[in-house]
C-alpha cells in the first residue's frame, strides 16, 4: 500500500490556507453592497443568492478536506495493521478434488459416497 506520507500535511496546510482566504474574501462580499442606483430588491436578492451560493460551496470545499484528512488517518492505520499482521492466506482447504483424490489413491473408500 503507498500513501504519501506528504499529502497529509499538506492538504492540512492548503485546508488552513483556503479556510483563512474564504473567511476574507466573504466578509469583502458582504462589505460590499451594491451601488444604490441599482437599488432594486431583486438585484439585492440575486446578490444575496449568489453570495451565499459562493459560502456554501466553499464550505462544501472544507468538509471534503476535512474528510479527505480523516480518510487519510484511516488509510494510515490500515497500512499500519497490514504491516504488523501480515497474511498469508491459503486456498488449498477449498480444493476438495485433491483430498479426494488422495483418499482414492490410499484405498480409503470410507468417505466416497
Amino acid at each position: 500500500m503507498a500513501i504519501n506520507e506528504h499529502f497529509r500535511h499538506s492538504l492540512v496546510d492548503a485546508k488552513a490556507l483556503f479556510t483563512n482566504a474564504k473567511r476574507e474574501a466573504l466578509s469583502i462580499v458582504y462589505k460590499q453592497r451594491m451601488p444604490t442606483k441599482t437599488g432594486s430588491a431583486a438585484v439585492a436578492a440575486d446578490y444575496e443568492e449568489v453570495a451565499a451560493s459562493c459560502g456554501y460551496f466553499s464550505s462544501s470545499l472544507e468538509d471534503f478536506a476535512e474528510d479527505m484528512v480523516t480518510f487519510l488517518d484511516i488509510l494510515e492505520e490500515l497500512k499500519a495493521d497490514v504491516n504488523r499482521y501480515p497474511r498469508h492466506r491459503s486456498w488449498t482447504w477449498l480444493k476438495f478434488w485433491r483430498r479426494r483424490s488422495k483418499r482414492n489413491l490410499s484405498g480409503d473408500d470410507s468417505g466416497t459416497v
